[in-house]
């Protein structure tokens, strides 16, 4: 979590947020407590928010 959080150049509470709120995707293994994301999901999120950025850009 928290090296996704410092790629991201946030906190690890706004990873969680992007979880609860499914713009994150991840996953818990079983008798863990920590959550895990997978590089493909970190990468499909990124791809997005890049997608959205551009959208917002065409608009103005």
């Amino acid at each position: 979590m928290a090296e996704v959080a410092s790629l991201l150049g946030c906190c690890s509470q706004v990873i969680y947020q992007l979880i609860d709120s499914g713009k994150l995707a991840a996953y818990k293994e079983p008798g863990r407590k920590c959550w895990r994301i997978t590089e493909e999901a970190l990468n499909e999120y990124l791809q997005k928010c890049q997608k959205d950025y551009s959208n917002q850009q065409r608009r103005h």
